[in-house]
């Protein structure tokens, strides 16, 4: 990779990075784009699916989806598909009968 070439990926990695914090709202932690032969992977933990939302749109909007992948993680989200992390009392819910 020529010098030019290498400026010009550690540019846009630098670009996506900004407008990811920015779309995000600054709602991103450990925050990493790693380029390999033309695709950018884009990584880190949110809190809420919204936010890991707000942060694809933000790298797509400088990306081709062909030249992006995502490594995002949400953290801190209540997974109902699986029930199995939940505390019993909020698997069920027993509802008395009104009057």
């Amino acid at each position: 990779m020529s010098l030019n070439t290498t400026t010009k990926v550690a540019n846009l990695v630098q670009q996506i990075e900004d407008r990811v914090r920015v779309s995000t709202h600054g709602r991103i932690r450990n925050l990493t784009v790693v380029e390999n032969q033309g695709c950018y992977t884009v990584g880190g933990q949110v809190p809420s699916h919204y936010t890991k939302q707000l942060a694809l749109h933000g790298a797509l909007e400088l990306l081709a989806g062909d030249r992006f992948a995502s490594a995002i993680t949400v953290r801190g989200a209540i997974d109902l598909c699986n029930m199995r992390t939940l505390p019993v009392s909020l698997r069920t819910v027993e509802l008395e009968p009104v009057g």
